[in-house]
């Protein structure tokens, strides 16, 4: 027996459900993901950059591979990831934009061309398609169209405020 949480409602539930079950749900859900990844290594695929630019980059199944397909910023084609660029949730980002406004109006310095040590790092929110999560990470370089925070407390804060608007 396997123990998962569905979500009815807005409603949390543990249950216990077979293994035999659990194992078809997890196929059902495997099979239902429409986001690509490369299954073989050095094939080209296209992502968004830290800047908003649409870039591409071979697999070689590494961190940084796995974190974009994670994302969801991993594409098949450099036009499927220019359509995407065009559907960023807009919802989500003037959400955050109102918390930013409320709660960290600081403008960050990108202009102080700094690399490594003593660099400005910008924390962005992004949705993470294998947690089902919304997660944050750090940035040295602003990205387009991208709300930054002054700290990881404060990226941390909006999201948990995200978790209960959303």
């Amino acid at each position: 027996m396997k123990k998962i949480t569905i979500i009815v409602d807005g409603i949390n539930k543990e249950i216990e459900v077979s293994n035999e079950s659990y194992n078809e749900m997890v196929k059902a859900i495997k099979d239902d993901d429409v986001r690509f990844q490369p299954k073989t290594n050095s094939k080209e695929y296209y992502y968004i950059n830290n800047v908003g630019n649409v870039a591409t980059y071979f697999w070689y199944n590494s961190t940084i591979d796995k974190d974009l397909y994670n994302q969801g910023n991993c594409f098949r084609t450099k036009e499927d990831a220019e359509f995407a660029l065009t559907q960023y949730d807009r919802r989500l980002n003037n959400l955050i934009i109102q918390w930013k406004l409320k709660y960290d109006r600081v403008e960050l310095d990108w202009g102080n061309n700094k690399c490594g040590f003593g660099a400005i790092l910008g924390y962005y929110i992004y949705y993470d398609n294998n947690s089902k999560r919304y997660s944050h990470s750090t940035n040295q370089h602003h990205q387009k169209n991208i709300p930054h925070f002054s700290s990881r407390d404060k990226a941390i804060a909006c999201i948990k405020w995200l978790e209960i608007v959303l």
